[in-house]
């Protein structure tokens, strides 16, 4: 049998994070320069009515899960955010919910196929839902685990152990102040990839808002149906140079800032990752 009340515990969790973002569209709707904000806002509130009611009822004192558990808690996270996620899409753009959820998973998972056409005129709240979900499938799922596995007793940092980083060293950061560097970087390719789509390309804010988040995951949602064909071809160095970074081990790049070495560039994949890319790159070009 399964111990369901932890996992619908950590269902909260996740849901409440989604829906304190669902908030970001529902704003941008109400300003009024995006039709939507009815719609958005009950999404919005079902979101966070079905997280308190996961919290509460899943609510315990010390919380354990075996390892089966942990397989259904996995599939369940990603299937829970995205039927809750697809809700706008429904909402809004009157899509049916098969349409809508797979625009969701393919979000969360960064994959980038999409059934939605008329993106030129679409809504900016739905736009910016869109990149939203990507730039959290990036790298929110990693730092929840990163942050909240340990605390579950389940060893949530061996999930990230590489070859040539020893995370269970003792001098290794806790597993939370991990997950806030982790954010914390994230964060700062995001606005550094907004000002160069901005300065250097023809993007608009909004615009550059948005390729941000979607380059920094590597996911490529674009708020055009002619994707970045519709920018000037700085906007596709741009996106070539922070999509690479995206592609980098944000462990290793955070262990090589925060000590000051050469770890990122010394390890494996990361070098197998810059041939691929260089080889693949003349390969295109021939």
């Amino acid at each position: 049998m399964f111990n369901l009340r932890p996992i619908a515990f950590i269902l909260g969790m996740a849901l409440s994070k989604l829906a304190l973002f669902m908030w970001l569209p529902t704003l941008l709707a109400l300003t009024g320069r995006s039709r939507g904000f009815e719609e958005f806002l009950q999404a919005t509130l079902l979101t966070h009515g079905a997280a308190l009611w996961l919290l509460a009822w899943g609510r315990r004192e010390q919380i354990r899960l075996r390892v089966k558990e942990m397989f259904l808690l996995t599939t369940l996270v990603w299937t829970t955010v995205c039927v809750f996620g697809a809700l706008p899409f429904v909402f809004i753009s009157h899509i049916s919910f098969t349409d809508a959820f797979f625009e969701t998973m393919s979000g969360v998972t960064t994959t980038g196929s999409t059934v939605l056409s008329g993106l030129d005129t679409m809504p900016a709240d739905i736009l910016l839902w869109r990149s939203i979900l990507q730039w959290l499938g990036g790298v929110g799922f990693i730092v929840a685990a990163v942050a909240v596995l340990p605390y579950l007793n389940v060893g949530g940092m061996k999930l990230f152990q590489t070859e040539s980083s020893d995370w269970s060293d003792k001098s290794a950061p806790r597993a939370a102040t991990m997950a806030k560097r982790i954010l914390l970087l994230y964060l700062l390719l995001t606005v550094l990839c907004t000002l160069g789509y901005y300065a250097l390309s023809d993007m608009n804010a909004f615009e550059a808002i948005n390729h941000a988040m979607t380059t920094l995951s590597t996911g490529g949602y674009s708020t055009s149906d002619g994707s970045m064909n519709h920018f000037t071809p700085a906007a596709h160095w741009v996106g070539t140079l922070f999509m690479f970074i995206g592609g980098l081990p944000f462990l290793l790049m955070v262990s090589s800032l925060r000590q000051r070495n050469l770890a990122l560039l010394r390890d494996a994949q990361v070098r197998g990752f810059v041939w691929l890319v260089l080889i693949t790159g003349l390969v295109l070009l021939t």
